[in-house]
């Protein structure tokens, strides 16, 4: 008899696993629900700041049109994608990763940047790749403060960071290894290679950085509006840091569609190591959720049509490659 494969194994356990998470997120939002009122809830959201509301859409409409001019920077080297043209790819790859599961959003992008652009799957893959170190090195200089800004700030705060910055590191050393080391073809490294080719150039890796921190601030910009919108004005600002950071780490598994519940309970879990009381916290966890949520998921909806064609594509691109196809 023969062994049984991994393929065969990891389905099972993974879907398993899926429903684990699922199961604990619900009984914490359910354990978290039923003890608010609900209708205090209600009454602070009925006199919410509805201008600070606003500027926190525009905060974060801002911050991803700002994470589509990285991505045309990152880009640069191998392909000029306009930047309007750009900004609907990641409109589209936003309403993907909020509605369907399995970074179906990541997918959907590489898609696009393959059928419109000519830019090989594993090439924008390695710009991802990058991105996300630029975003881990950037974060790190907001958290980096924290501990004198926030007495009393959790020590595994200052423990995540530095992983963070180690891991960002790493990321962009071996991207410049790769880059500087892998000629022209069509070999999988040289596509790897030319995806990471930003990091070549010390002018792009500081604009690229720059870039990031912009998004950052831009984020930190709609949390600020939206705690003050609430009432929550003791909070003070360098805790809506904190609330992004664990936000970002709550959400790095799309457990379930529009990261219903991890979001959710991170909010709740940080604005309590401030105090904020319970109907405004609430108020400003429903009100952060969906203007990062709602108004890039409406207008990313024409290219969800795109999913199924983008999962197939991207799957066989990485199963067959061109250089095995000539070979």
């Amino acid at each position: 008899m023969t062994e049984p494969s991994h393929q065969s194994v990891r389905p099972p356990l993974a879907t398993a696993a899926r429903l684990a998470l699922v199961a604990v997120i619900a009984w914490a939002l359910v354990h978290l629900v039923g003890s608010l009122d609900l209708a205090a809830v209600g009454a602070v959201l009925a006199e919410a700041s509805a201008p600070l509301v606003l500027a926190a859409v525009a905060a974060i409409a801002l911050q991803l049109w700002a994470r589509a001019l990285g991505w045309r920077l990152m880009l640069s080297p191998i392909a000029d994608v306009p930047s309007g043209r750009m900004f609907r790819y990641h409109l589209s790859a936003f309403a993907a990763s909020t509605l369907f599961p399995g970074r179906a959003g990541d997918l959907l992008r590489l898609h696009l940047l393959r059928r419109h652009e000519g830019v090989s799957a594993v090439s924008a893959l390695s710009v991802t790749v990058v991105e996300k170190a630029y975003e881990a090195l950037s974060l790190v200089a907001f958290l980096a403060p924290l501990p004198w800004l926030l007495p009393g700030v959790p020590g595994w705060v200052g423990q995540a960071t530095l992983a963070l910055g180690l891991g960002g590191a790493v990321t962009l050393t071996v991207a410049l290894a790769l880059a500087r080391a892998t000629g022209p073809g069509r070999t999988l490294l040289a596509r790897v290679a030319r995806g990471a080719a930003a990091v070549r150039r010390p002018g792009l890796l500081a604009a690229g950085l720059g870039i990031l921190i912009v998004q950052w601030l831009l984020d930190f910009i709609a949390a600020a509006c939206l705690l003050r919108a609430v009432g929550l004005d003791a909070v003070p600002l360098a805790a809506t840091v904190l609330l992004v950071f664990v936000v970002t780490l709550a959400i790095l598994v799309p457990v379930v569609p529009a990261h219903i519940g991890t979001f959710d309970v991170a909010t709740l879990f940080v604005l309590g190591l401030f105090g904020a009381p319970a109907p405004e916290a609430a108020a400003f966890t429903l009100l952060y959720h969906a203007v990062h949520v709602i108004p890039m998921t409406l207008l990313g909806l024409p290219g969800l049509r795109l999913v199924t064609a983008a999962r197939r594509s991207v799957a066989a691109e990485l199963a067959d490659p061109p250089s095995r196809r000539a070979a």
